[in-house]
């Protein structure tokens, strides 16, 4: 649905930032979106060390971290970099 969202059964358009985010989100949207389904769909990528490896390396060299600084790994997946 592009440009649109979906909140109880009503389209409403969309033309900029949400005013409250909380409305249109479970609190438990991860519990739906970490499953069985999420594992089958990216598990290749989840059980590959070498392209964990890759990634990280690129990520590195990207931001040129030093020893003292600190990374916030935000749940987007496995925490399979942050590992």
């Amino acid at each position: 649905m592009n440009g649109k969202i979906k909140k109880k059964n009503k389209v409403i358009e969309n033309l900029g930032p949400v005013e409250n985010l909380e409305s249109y989100v479970k609190a438990d949207w991860w519990k739906e979106i970490f499953n069985a389904y999420y594992l089958k769909t990216d598990g290749d990528v989840v059980e590959d060390m070498t392209t964990t490896k890759k990634e990280v390396e690129i990520f590195l060299d990207i931001l040129k971290p030093k020893k003292e600084n600190a990374i916030l790994d935000l749940c987007c997946g496995q925490g399979r970099h942050t590992l």
